[in-house]
């Protein structure tokens, strides 16, 4: 049957990869669709737990993921996914701009390498987690491990972002 509908296994795995990866920008589309209607902190503070979902719910897509990396890309390159990230990026570069006119995120964040951060460390704990559960001697595929994960990664991304908090104990000069 894969022969009559897809015509090769090849045509099977290029069609399911399309499919995975539209799967993620219906994860983002919460985000995607108006940036300019949420709060800077708030997108990096929905982003991880929404990533974190996707990629729990969705195991075909890290598997996928790998794969295409042991093959450096070459069906990602062929079905053209590149500009199946593009609105991600485009939303991620205006809500680290956003939080930098307000004066919440540093001037000097790199839009792109704050996306690498945030898709490694998420991808990185499923793609690992049968690994570092026995690593961390603890299992991993729990959802309060997954929590105090979501919560750990959430901080240290806005801890990269956001401007240091200004010292108002810090000595005046007045005495």
């Amino acid at each position: 049957m894969i022969y009559e509908y897809f015509g090769s296994k090849e045509a099977l795995y290029k069609r399911v990869l399309e499919d995975v990866y539209g799967r993620l920008g219906e994860c983002e589309t919460f985000l995607t669709a108006h940036p300019d209607e949420i709060d800077a902190v708030e997108a990096v503070r929905t982003l991880v737990p929404a990533y974190f979902a996707f990629l729990k719910d969705n195991p075909t897509y890290v598997r996928m993921v790998m794969w295409e990396n042991i093959h450096e890309a070459r069906y990602f390159d062929e079905q053209q996914l590149a500009g199946v990230r593009n609105p991600i990026k485009r939303t991620m570069k205006e809500i680290i701009r956003k939080g930098q006119e307000e004066g919440r995120f540093r001037s000097d964040v790199d839009d792109s390498q704050f996306l690498l951060s945030l898709f490694a460390c998420c991808f990185n704990y499923f793609s690992n987690i049968h690994t570092m559960t026995r690593v961390m001697n603890a299992d991993l595929s729990t959802d309060e491990q997954m929590q105090q994960r979501i919560v750990d990664i959430t901080n240290m991304l806005l801890a990269h972002l956001l401007l240091p908090p200004t010292d108002l104990t810090a000595d005046t000069g007045n005495g």
